[in-house]
């Protein structure tokens, strides 16, 4: 793919921690190559760029066993300015989740949002949490997340109309794995794609990129999905979940430190 510049730009969607065992790593990757080219690397929050969701799928205990609560804490930070959703040549939607409940939201709106998440205004808070958490379904109108709590799924007409609203042509977003990577929904005005492929360790599903030209000429962006299967692990590997709470073997990982923090987290949010 070339590397990140003003004329090879690179969009990565959310979800840069957790699971994997090299969180860190790869985070601090991302973070070097938008310092060593701003305009050509561009960073989206996922919904497990969150304190709640580290706490419980590794990547706090895998900064407390190689750094400390300053370096916690400034990721944190960071998480927090990281851009909901983005556009790009005025006619794709990318976003980690999804769409919002809230009927033909004007990207004028989701540009204005509280990215800390604070705010008191319950509608502005749900289409924050959909961004991060809401995905597609076959049927029309909203449905209630299989995930629980107040998440929402989102039909094709939803879709449409957003699409419309804003003059727009279709979405790309993730947060769901797909055995071949990728998968269209809505009349293929909804696009996910899933970069890990053998997720944690234990699937079988393929990683997928999307790549988008602009014609010299103008014109309509082309579209490129190019698909991966996961690379042979060095011998130097870290399992998925290793430094996660809800895993038995992570005592193998975690430092003392880690794991009176996270017991310290837990117990506040009990």
């Amino acid at each position: 793919h070339g590397l990140p510049s003003t004329s090879n730009p690179f969009l990565f969607n959310g979800d840069f921690v957790d699971r994997g065992a090299f969180s860190v790593e790869v985070l601090l990757t991302l973070l070097a190559w938008k310092v060593a080219c701003p305009a050509g690397v561009h960073l989206a929050r996922g919904n497990h760029e969150a304190h709640s969701m580290n706490i419980m799928f590794g990547f706090t205990g895998e900064v407390f066993t190689k750094y400390d609560g300053e370096a916690y804490d400034r990721f944190q930070d960071l998480f927090e300015a990281l851009p909901l959703a983005h556009v790009i040549n005025d006619t794709v939607f990318v976003a980690h989740g999804g769409l919002p409940r809230k009927r033909e939201v004007a990207l004028s709106e989701i540009e204005s949002l509280d990215r800390s998440a604070n705010s008191p205004d319950r509608d502005r808070d749900k289409i924050f949490t959909d961004l991060l958490w809401a995905d597609p379904c076959e049927s029309a109108g909203l449905q209630p997340s299989p995930r629980g709590g107040d998440l929402a799924n989102f039909g094709p007409d939803v879709t449409e109309a957003f699409l419309r609203a804003n003059k727009l042509e279709y979405v790309i977003r993730s947060h769901e794995v797909k055995d071949q990577g990728f998968e269209w929904a809505h009349n293929k005005q909804c696009l996910t794609v899933f970069s890990a492929p053998q997720y944690c360790d234990s699937g079988e599903n393929l990683g997928a990129v999307i790549r988008l030209r602009a014609p010299e000429g103008g014109g309509r962006l082309e579209m490129e999905i190019r698909t991966f299967s996961a690379a042979a692990k060095p011998d130097f590997y870290v399992p998925a979940m290793a430094y996660s709470p809800m895993v038995p073997f992570c005592r193998q990982f975690l430092s003392q430190n880690a794991v009176q923090q996270l017991i310290s987290f837990t117990r506040q949010r009990a």
